[in-house]
């Protein structure tokens, strides 16, 4: 990760997690050649350990090749039914929400 290229590290970003893209806000320019212009997503790789877990992580890197930071994503259910996320990485920030997902009935007609 490379400290020089973003405004702040690990920004705190309340509720807001990324599955994708990044916080070009936070991106003060590359430190290796001087721009500041979009950043690539590169080698992004989905985990999935069931249907109630994903895990996405990628690196964000300048078009000259420089190594900015690494990107976490995670999604979860929770056996009550709940969705938590979360991300974690030095450009985007932190941040973790939780919302009440729909819960599912049983048909007594069965």
């Amino acid at each position: 990760m490379c400290i020089n290229c973003v405004e702040a590290a690990f920004p705190e970003r309340g509720k807001t997690c990324l599955d994708g893209g990044s916080y070009l806000l936070n991106f003060k320019g590359c430190f290796e050649c001087g721009k500041r212009e979009m950043v690539q997503v590169v080698e992004k790789k989905y985990k999935s350990d069931s249907e109630d877990k994903e895990t996405v992580k990628y690196s964000h890197q300048c078009f000259c090749g420089h190594y900015i930071a690494g990107h976490k994503y995670k999604f979860e259910v929770t056996p009550n039914f709940e969705q938590e996320y979360e991300m974690n990485c030095l450009l985007c920030g932190v941040g973790e929400n939780t919302v009440e997902a729909f819960q599912p009935k049983q048909c007594d007609n069965l």
